[in-house]
């Protein structure tokens, strides 16, 4: 990899070899505690355990998870959340804004109480760390949706993977690769189109073809980086009433179908109230009350593969 030009070409200067930010993924540490940390952060149990080692016990709030109550604790300020085998444990990147570290882990913790047994809370309690991150996962996510709509629109033919990471940093940041055969002049064009999006974005320029789509990785693991995944289409895994009619009655019913890879948990956001359903509830179908004229509902599944699709829809009643 051109890392160290690729980085220069931005104006960034390389990372010294010593320096090894807590957001990056170490591959020296032991990762034996990943059996009951993962589900507890997670909220999911999705593998089997090794042969000859018992099954770690479901989490108190299967289909929640740690990770997801970091992200409506912190809002604006949620930067993320990884397993990390340096520590070892479970970070929870933190953007500039009105909670401190001491804060947001109080809060943090303080909503997990809520959900988690005490025992459990303790585990996590014990094993979590804040990363101060220049910038908020919501703000990275939406910087790599631009440069994705922006590479596909003006570098077509060019063979590229883009994520959310700090591989070529030291925080997290919009982490896009280019690879074989990218010339050198094409890199150069791909660097100076990609230049308006300043710090939150690192280029790199790989040696290797680009690699084939692998799964996303699971709630707070952390992988190696490859081409992105394949987006999940909520449509083909949920049954929903069509957005173009207006509904008559005052609610909704949501289905799960029976697909490969299978939906794990389904939740569901309405009128500012929030339910998650896992399990053999995930055979019935989830109601949802429409309590006003126009009603937006947010609908996350995630799937036993690891990744996760939200759609936004507002529905209108019939008058």
């Amino acid at each position: 990899m051109l890392t160290a030009t690729a980085l220069g070409a931005l104006g960034v200067p390389a990372l010294a070899d010593a320096a090894e930010p807590l957001c990056r993924p170490s591959a020296n540490g032991p990762f034996e505690y990943q059996a009951t940390l993962s589900p507890l952060v997670s909220g999911f149990v999705l593998a089997p355990p090794a042969p000859g080692r018992p099954a770690p016990p479901p989490p108190a709030s299967t289909g929640v998870g740690a990770a997801n109550l970091a992200r409506e604790v912190l809002g604006a300020q949620f930067a993320g959340v990884w397993i990390s085998g340096a520590v070892p444990g479970w970070v929870v990147g933190l953007a500039p804004g009105p909670l401190d570290p001491a804060a947001a882990r109080a809060a943090i913790l303080d909503r997990i109480s809520a959900h988690y047994t005490p025992a459990e809370t303790t585990h996590l309690a014990e094993r979590l760390h804040l990363d101060p991150q220049p910038y908020g996962d919501a703000d990275l996510r939406a910087t790599q949706d631009a440069v994705e709509a922006r590479l596909r629109g003006e570098a077509s033919g060019t063979p590229w993977g883009a994520g959310v990471g700090c591989a070529l940093s030291d925080a997290r940041r919009v982490e896009v690769t280019l690879y074989q055969p990218t010339p050198p002049d094409q890199f150069q064009r791909v660097v100076a189109l990609l230049a308006p999006f300043g710090d939150k974005l690192r280029v790199e320029l790989s040696d290797r073809a680009a690699p084939m789509p692998m799964p996303m990785p699971m709630p707070g693991i952390n992988l190696p980086r490859g081409a992105p995944p394949p987006p999940v289409t909520l449509g083909e895994h949920v049954r929903m009433p069509i957005v173009r009619r207006c509904v008559r009655g005052r609610e909704i019913g949501i289905a799960v179908r029976p697909t490969q890879p299978a939906v794990r948990a389904l939740a569901v956001r309405a009128g500012g109230r929030k339910r998650t359903i896992a399990g053999r509830r995930l055979t019935k179908p989830l109601r949802v009350p429409l309590r006003g004229r126009r009603t937006t509902v947010v609908v996350t599944v995630h799937l036993a593969d690891g990744r996760a699709g939200t759609k936004t829809v507002t529905y209108s009643r019939c008058r």
